[in-house]
């Protein structure tokens, strides 16, 4: 790394985004956020989780983030704020800007969230704060790939084929046909490349996958040089200390190990030796040798909750 690249010491970590939280609370201040207590079971003053906060197995939240508190401790910022920046509100500036309204082919069944807003508003939803219609809600996947068969449409290379999926099955065994879910007969369909595209530097949920990945299956269905870019470079910012994307490209080499370690995952990163050895440093070994670490200690607390909860059985 020559000197015009030169990182700062992120000597303002510390504790991670904890500081952050900490900043936002005006340092010391008692933090009384059930919501919070109860998603993450952590006490934001001290960054760790105390048996009070964390609720019992019978009255955890189905949104309780507990297993993934060391995340507080991560020197890079996580948001959920991407579809905001590069969709809804550029959706909305346009709206407010010529007086119309978008139309998407969103479905209920893709999440809780669509679900809701579905049953509260139906379609269209020109009483919504934001008006929108929504006129596929009601379709289901198969409905999607049904409805392309039929009227001979043509997929995004990604996807591949649509084909019959051929799944064993035991006779007498009872199929969706039978309930007539799947009408006229007709066979499940599935795509012969992938279900689902979405943005391809977003790693959330990657730690479910199994091989291939999504950041290997770039390299197939895609262009190889766009994993790359995801993959390398990325540096510690003086200002934050926390690690940021840069010129050379969005560093996620660095982030996805960072979980890896600290959340005890194996999401796997194409080529990580050859990413690691041109833009690692002293400062991203020790923030890997950290989360080992921290990935130790989650192991034990772990451990050690489960013993508490079954002792009060």
């Amino acid at each position: 790394m020559g000197e015009e690249e030169s990182e700062t010491s992120p000597t303002l970590l510390g504790s991670g985004l904890i500081n952050h939280a900490l900043s936002i609370a005006g340092y010391g201040k008692t933090i009384d956020n059930l919501r919070v207590q109860r998603m993450m079971g952590i006490n934001l003053l001290t960054g760790k989780a105390s048996q009070e906060s964390i609720p019992s197995e019978k009255d955890r939240s189905m949104f309780s983030c507990e297993k993934y508190q060391f995340f507080l401790d991560a020197p890079f910022e996580i948001s959920n704020a991407c579809c905001n920046v590069m969709k809804k509100s550029p959706a909305k500036k346009y709206a407010k800007e010529t007086g119309r309204y978008p139309i998407t082919a969103q479905m209920a069944s893709e999440s809780r969230l669509r679900s809701q807003q579905w049953l509260n508003h139906g379609c269209n939803g020109f009483d919504m704060k934001s008006p929108i219609s929504n006129p596929m809600s009601f379709w289901f996947e198969q409905d999607v790939l049904a409805y392309v068969v039929e009227n001979h449409l043509k997929l995004a290379s990604p996807y591949g084929r649509i084909v019959a999926d051929d799944g064993e099955q035991i006779d007498g065994q009872i199929s969706l046909s039978d309930f007539g879910v799947l009408d006229l007969e007709r066979p499940l369909l599935k795509t012969t490349g992938l279900e689902r595209t979405g943005c391809a530097f977003c790693g959330y949920g990657c730690h479910r996958e199994k091989r291939p990945n999504r950041f290997e299956l770039i390299d197939v269905v895609s262009n190889p040089t766009i994993r790359d870019f995801c993959m390398r470079g990325g540096r510690f910012e003086g200002t934050t200390g926390l690690w940021k994307p840069d010129e050379r490209g969005l560093g996620m080499w660095f982030v996805i190990q960072w979980i890896n370690f600290a959340g005890k995952f194996s999401i796997y990163i194409p080529e990580y030796e050859r990413y690691e050895k041109e833009y690692g440093n002293e400062f991203t070994r020790m923030f890997l040798e950290q989360a080992k670490e921290i990935g130790i200690r989650e192991v034990e607390e772990r451990k050690a909750r489960r013993k508490s909860r079954k002792a009060k059985k």
